[in-house]
């Protein structure tokens, strides 16, 4: 489990997180939503301990901020909004990379490029890939380090900025599917997500910042509620529900745009 009290963040003296608290669960998807700039990605840095921060989180009992490195490793790993690539990597090279994190596991670099789609693609040069591409053989790269959802050190989690923004509604969803399956195995999941939609379909819990706090967190159905939206996004927000299973969506705004 994660848990997070009171975590404040200032980077070049200016404060960017308020005294956030914040829980996950493994088994599950957290999702962290919000408007620009409203603290997400400086809270997941700050949790996965790539961001130093004032207040206390815990990772399956292990402080954030006091365990080696190597150790954090091989208990999280972090997808960030991009990775920059220096050389010219193949892609198996690139996701080989992982195996550093994951020494004495039974990790198959090829097995998790083609649960990404990406199976053939072992011999392309890193950098001639579209923008998907790249950003799907770095979410390999971060399933081959952990290897597995679960371990002798238990719950093995991923931390995810924007996973799908740079990908086609086909591979969102192929994202999203495995992601969550990774949580239903026993990994937990803590995902930074613009699309509300697809947050409503994957994500059991949420967590709605504005202005570096955290105004709501909870399972989804309840913390995603129209008023809540639009206070945080500084619009109007009206949430529809399929009539098929009563999920709530975001409908297109066209109603809210000038004509």
């Amino acid at each position: 489990m994660l848990i997070a009290r009171n975590v404040s963040v200032s980077l070049s003296r200016r404060p960017v997180l308020h005294g956030v608290d914040f829980t996950a669960r493994p088994g599950e998807v957290t999702a962290i939503v919000g408007p620009n700039g409203s603290g997400k990605t400086t809270l997941l840095r700050a949790l996965s301990g790539d961001l130093h921060f004032s207040g206390e989180a815990r990772l399956n009992g292990q402080p954030v901020d006091g365990t080696p490195p190597w150790k954090m490793a091989a208990l999280r790993a972090v997808l960030a909004q991009a990775t920059q690539v220096g050389f010219p990597f193949t892609v198996l090279e690139v996701v080989r990379l992982g195996l550093t994190a994951s020494a004495g596991r039974e990790t198959d670099p090829r097995a998790a490029l083609a649960r990404v789609g990406l199976a053939g693609y072992e011999a392309r040069l890193f950098p001639e890939l579209s923008g998907g591409e790249q950003a799907r053989v770095h979410l390999a790269r971060v399933l081959v380090q952990l290897g597995a959802a679960t371990g002798p050190d238990g719950p093995r989690w991923l931390f995810l900025d924007e996973p799908v923004a740079a990908l086609d509604i086909g591979h969102q969803l192929q994202v999203m599917q495995l992601v969550h399956d990774f949580a239903r195995q026993g990994g937990g999941v803590i995902a930074v997500m613009h699309d509300l939609n697809l947050t409503a379909q994957f994500a059991a819990s949420t967590a709605l910042m504005a202005g570096g706090r955290l105004v709501g967190q909870g399972p989804t159905e309840t913390v995603l509620t129209d008023d809540a939206l639009s206070s945080a996004y500084r619009c109007p927000i009206r949430l529809n529900r399929a009539p098929e299973n009563g999920r709530w969506f975001l409908p297109q705004m066209a109603g809210l745009l000038p004509v």
